[in-house]
């Protein structure tokens, strides 16, 4: 639940729309045993990849179609879904494509179900809009490579800020922004700018559209939007609450945020449950930290500047989490975190949600059972890295979602994983093989001697604390 919106509960059935390679769905497939899971992709590459890494784990409730979003659209056949999840993909297809989805979701969305749908946004992107068009038309002058076409689309864009165009010295963020785009990677660029049906979208477009679709807006899924404490200061928070219309506070709230990237919930009549049963399901919830208690910044820099945590507060939420996961109701019945009000407890435990440190978990009950499956994808996953596929997420029986690692953390996960006794050789051999150059500050590493150095330093980062986070989600 979310801002008092009651969320579908027991066995599910989960759609994923544009599933990609099919590592999402296969994940909640896995560390979800009683989620019926379909994941839909118009690739067929795509398609058999995650049918691939499904068999590898051999992960039963999980299936994947090949569909176009106007097939799918037109299928009669299809069960109702608890759940449809797309990320990103109304952001990168067409009008007609977004009809067809909105269809899909007024025929198989179950009463009570909800979508998570995420999107470009303005007012954030409006700077970012003129510049995603200059890279895509002016690149696409004369043809070319990928690459070819983004080198010509950057240029063209370094020109004219170098002649003073007005747009850049009217929005100073877009010059920022096209600094930082000189240094991403050609697949997110071209993956961002240069296709054909790129969109940003303002709330109320998503909130019109998808109403037809017989949903309405329920929450925002980014947790770190309702921390308005933090967001906003009291003059705009009394601005929001004199809002009585959503849409229109949704407006407001991204204009005093620049919001940029929005993940909503939309739901199909769902209630609101009593107080009562909503203290209920707080007290029965679940949750692990993901970082030693040491390693928590007490000083937070939020919107309305730095905040720091109460140490009667958190010292003792953190000092029981660090035990292991426990339930809400579990932390309260500790003696330290006794002497707190429940909402206070509650209040802190949410914040550390929303910082990144603490995770909403599974309940303790089938976690055994989650953790053969889990254990089996996570092989899976690491038979792929170690063919030489960059995948950043593993499966976790205790949260039921995947754990994301960085780049070299996979490797010395893999290395680990598989028993390596030389873990930096075996680092180093990959990255080379992959073409793929290591970097220091930003700097390159030139030399095996100086690379093996730095690796050394890495893995003892990653056997000090990255594989004891594993360790405490069930990864490994």
């Amino acid at each position: 639940m979310s801002q008092g919106v009651g969320a579908p509960q027991g066995p599910l059935s989960y759609l994923e729309i544009g599933c990609g390679n099919g590592l999402t769905a296969n994940i909640v497939a896995a560390a979800n045993p009683d989620v019926d899971v379909t994941g839909v992709d118009f690739n067929p590459a795509h398609v058999r990849q995650a049918r691939a890494l499904a068999e590898a784990a051999g992960t039963r409730n999980v299936r994947f179609l090949e569909r176009s979003f106007q097939d799918l659209a037109g299928d009669d056949t299809l069960p109702g879904f608890d759940v449809i999840a797309l990320h990103g993909v109304y952001s990168w297809v067409s009008a007609a494509n977004r009809g067809h989805i909105c269809e899909i979701i007024r025929k198989n969305l179950k009463p009570g179900g909800i979508v998570y749908i995420s999107y470009n946004a303005y007012p954030g992107w409006s700077a970012g809009a003129t510049l995603q068009r200059l890279l895509r038309d002016g690149g696409a002058l004369g043809g070319g490579s990928v690459v070819q076409q983004l080198q010509r689309g950057l240029g063209l864009a370094g020109r004219l800020r170098e002649l003073n165009a007005t747009f850049f010295t009217a929005n100073p963020e877009a010059g920022r922004v096209l600094d930082v785009l000189g240094n991403l990677s050609a697949n997110y660029l071209a993956h961002e700018y240069l296709n054909r049906d790129w969109n940003a979208f303002y709330f109320s477009d998503i909130a019109r559209e998808l109403g037809e679709a017989k949903v309405v807006f329920g929450a925002s899924a980014n947790l770190a939007q309702h921390a308005d404490l933090l967001n906003f200061t009291d003059d705009q928070r009394k601005l929001l609450a004199s809002i009585p219309d959503v849409t229109v506070r949704e407006l407001v709230r991204d204009t005093l945020l620049n919001t940029s990237f929005r993940r909503d919930i939309f739901v199909r009549g769902a209630g609101v449950p009593a107080r009562s049963v909503q203290r209920e399901l707080w007290n029965a919830q679940r949750f692990v930290l993901l970082q030693d208690p040491a390693d928590v910044p007490r000083k937070i820099t939020a919107q309305v500047g730095e905040v720091t945590l109460n140490a009667d507060v958190y010292e003792p939420v953190l000092a029981t989490l660090a035990r292991g996961p426990q339930t809400l109701g579990e932390l309260m019945r500790d003696e330290a975190v006794s002497r707190l009000a429940w909402e206070q407890a509650a209040e802190a435990l949410l914040f550390l949600v929303i910082l990144g440190v603490v995770q909403i978990a599974l309940p303790a009950d089938g976690e055994a059972k989650r953790a053969v499956r889990t254990k089996a994808i996570n092989a899976a996953i690491v038979a792929r890295i170690r063919a030489g596929e960059n995948i950043h997420a593993f499966a976790s029986p205790v949260t039921g979602s995947g754990i994301s690692v960085d780049g070299l953390s996979q490797l010395f996960l893999a290395a680990h994983w598989t028993g390596e006794a030389d873990k930096v050789g075996y680092v180093l051999a990959q990255l080379k093989e992959k073409g793929q150059v290591l970097r220091k500050d930003g700097s390159a590493v030139e030399g095996d001697e100086a690379a093996r150095a730095h690796l050394q330093e890495a893995l003892g980062a990653f056997e000090d604390k990255t594989i004891r986070l594993l360790q405490r989600v069930g990864v490994v």
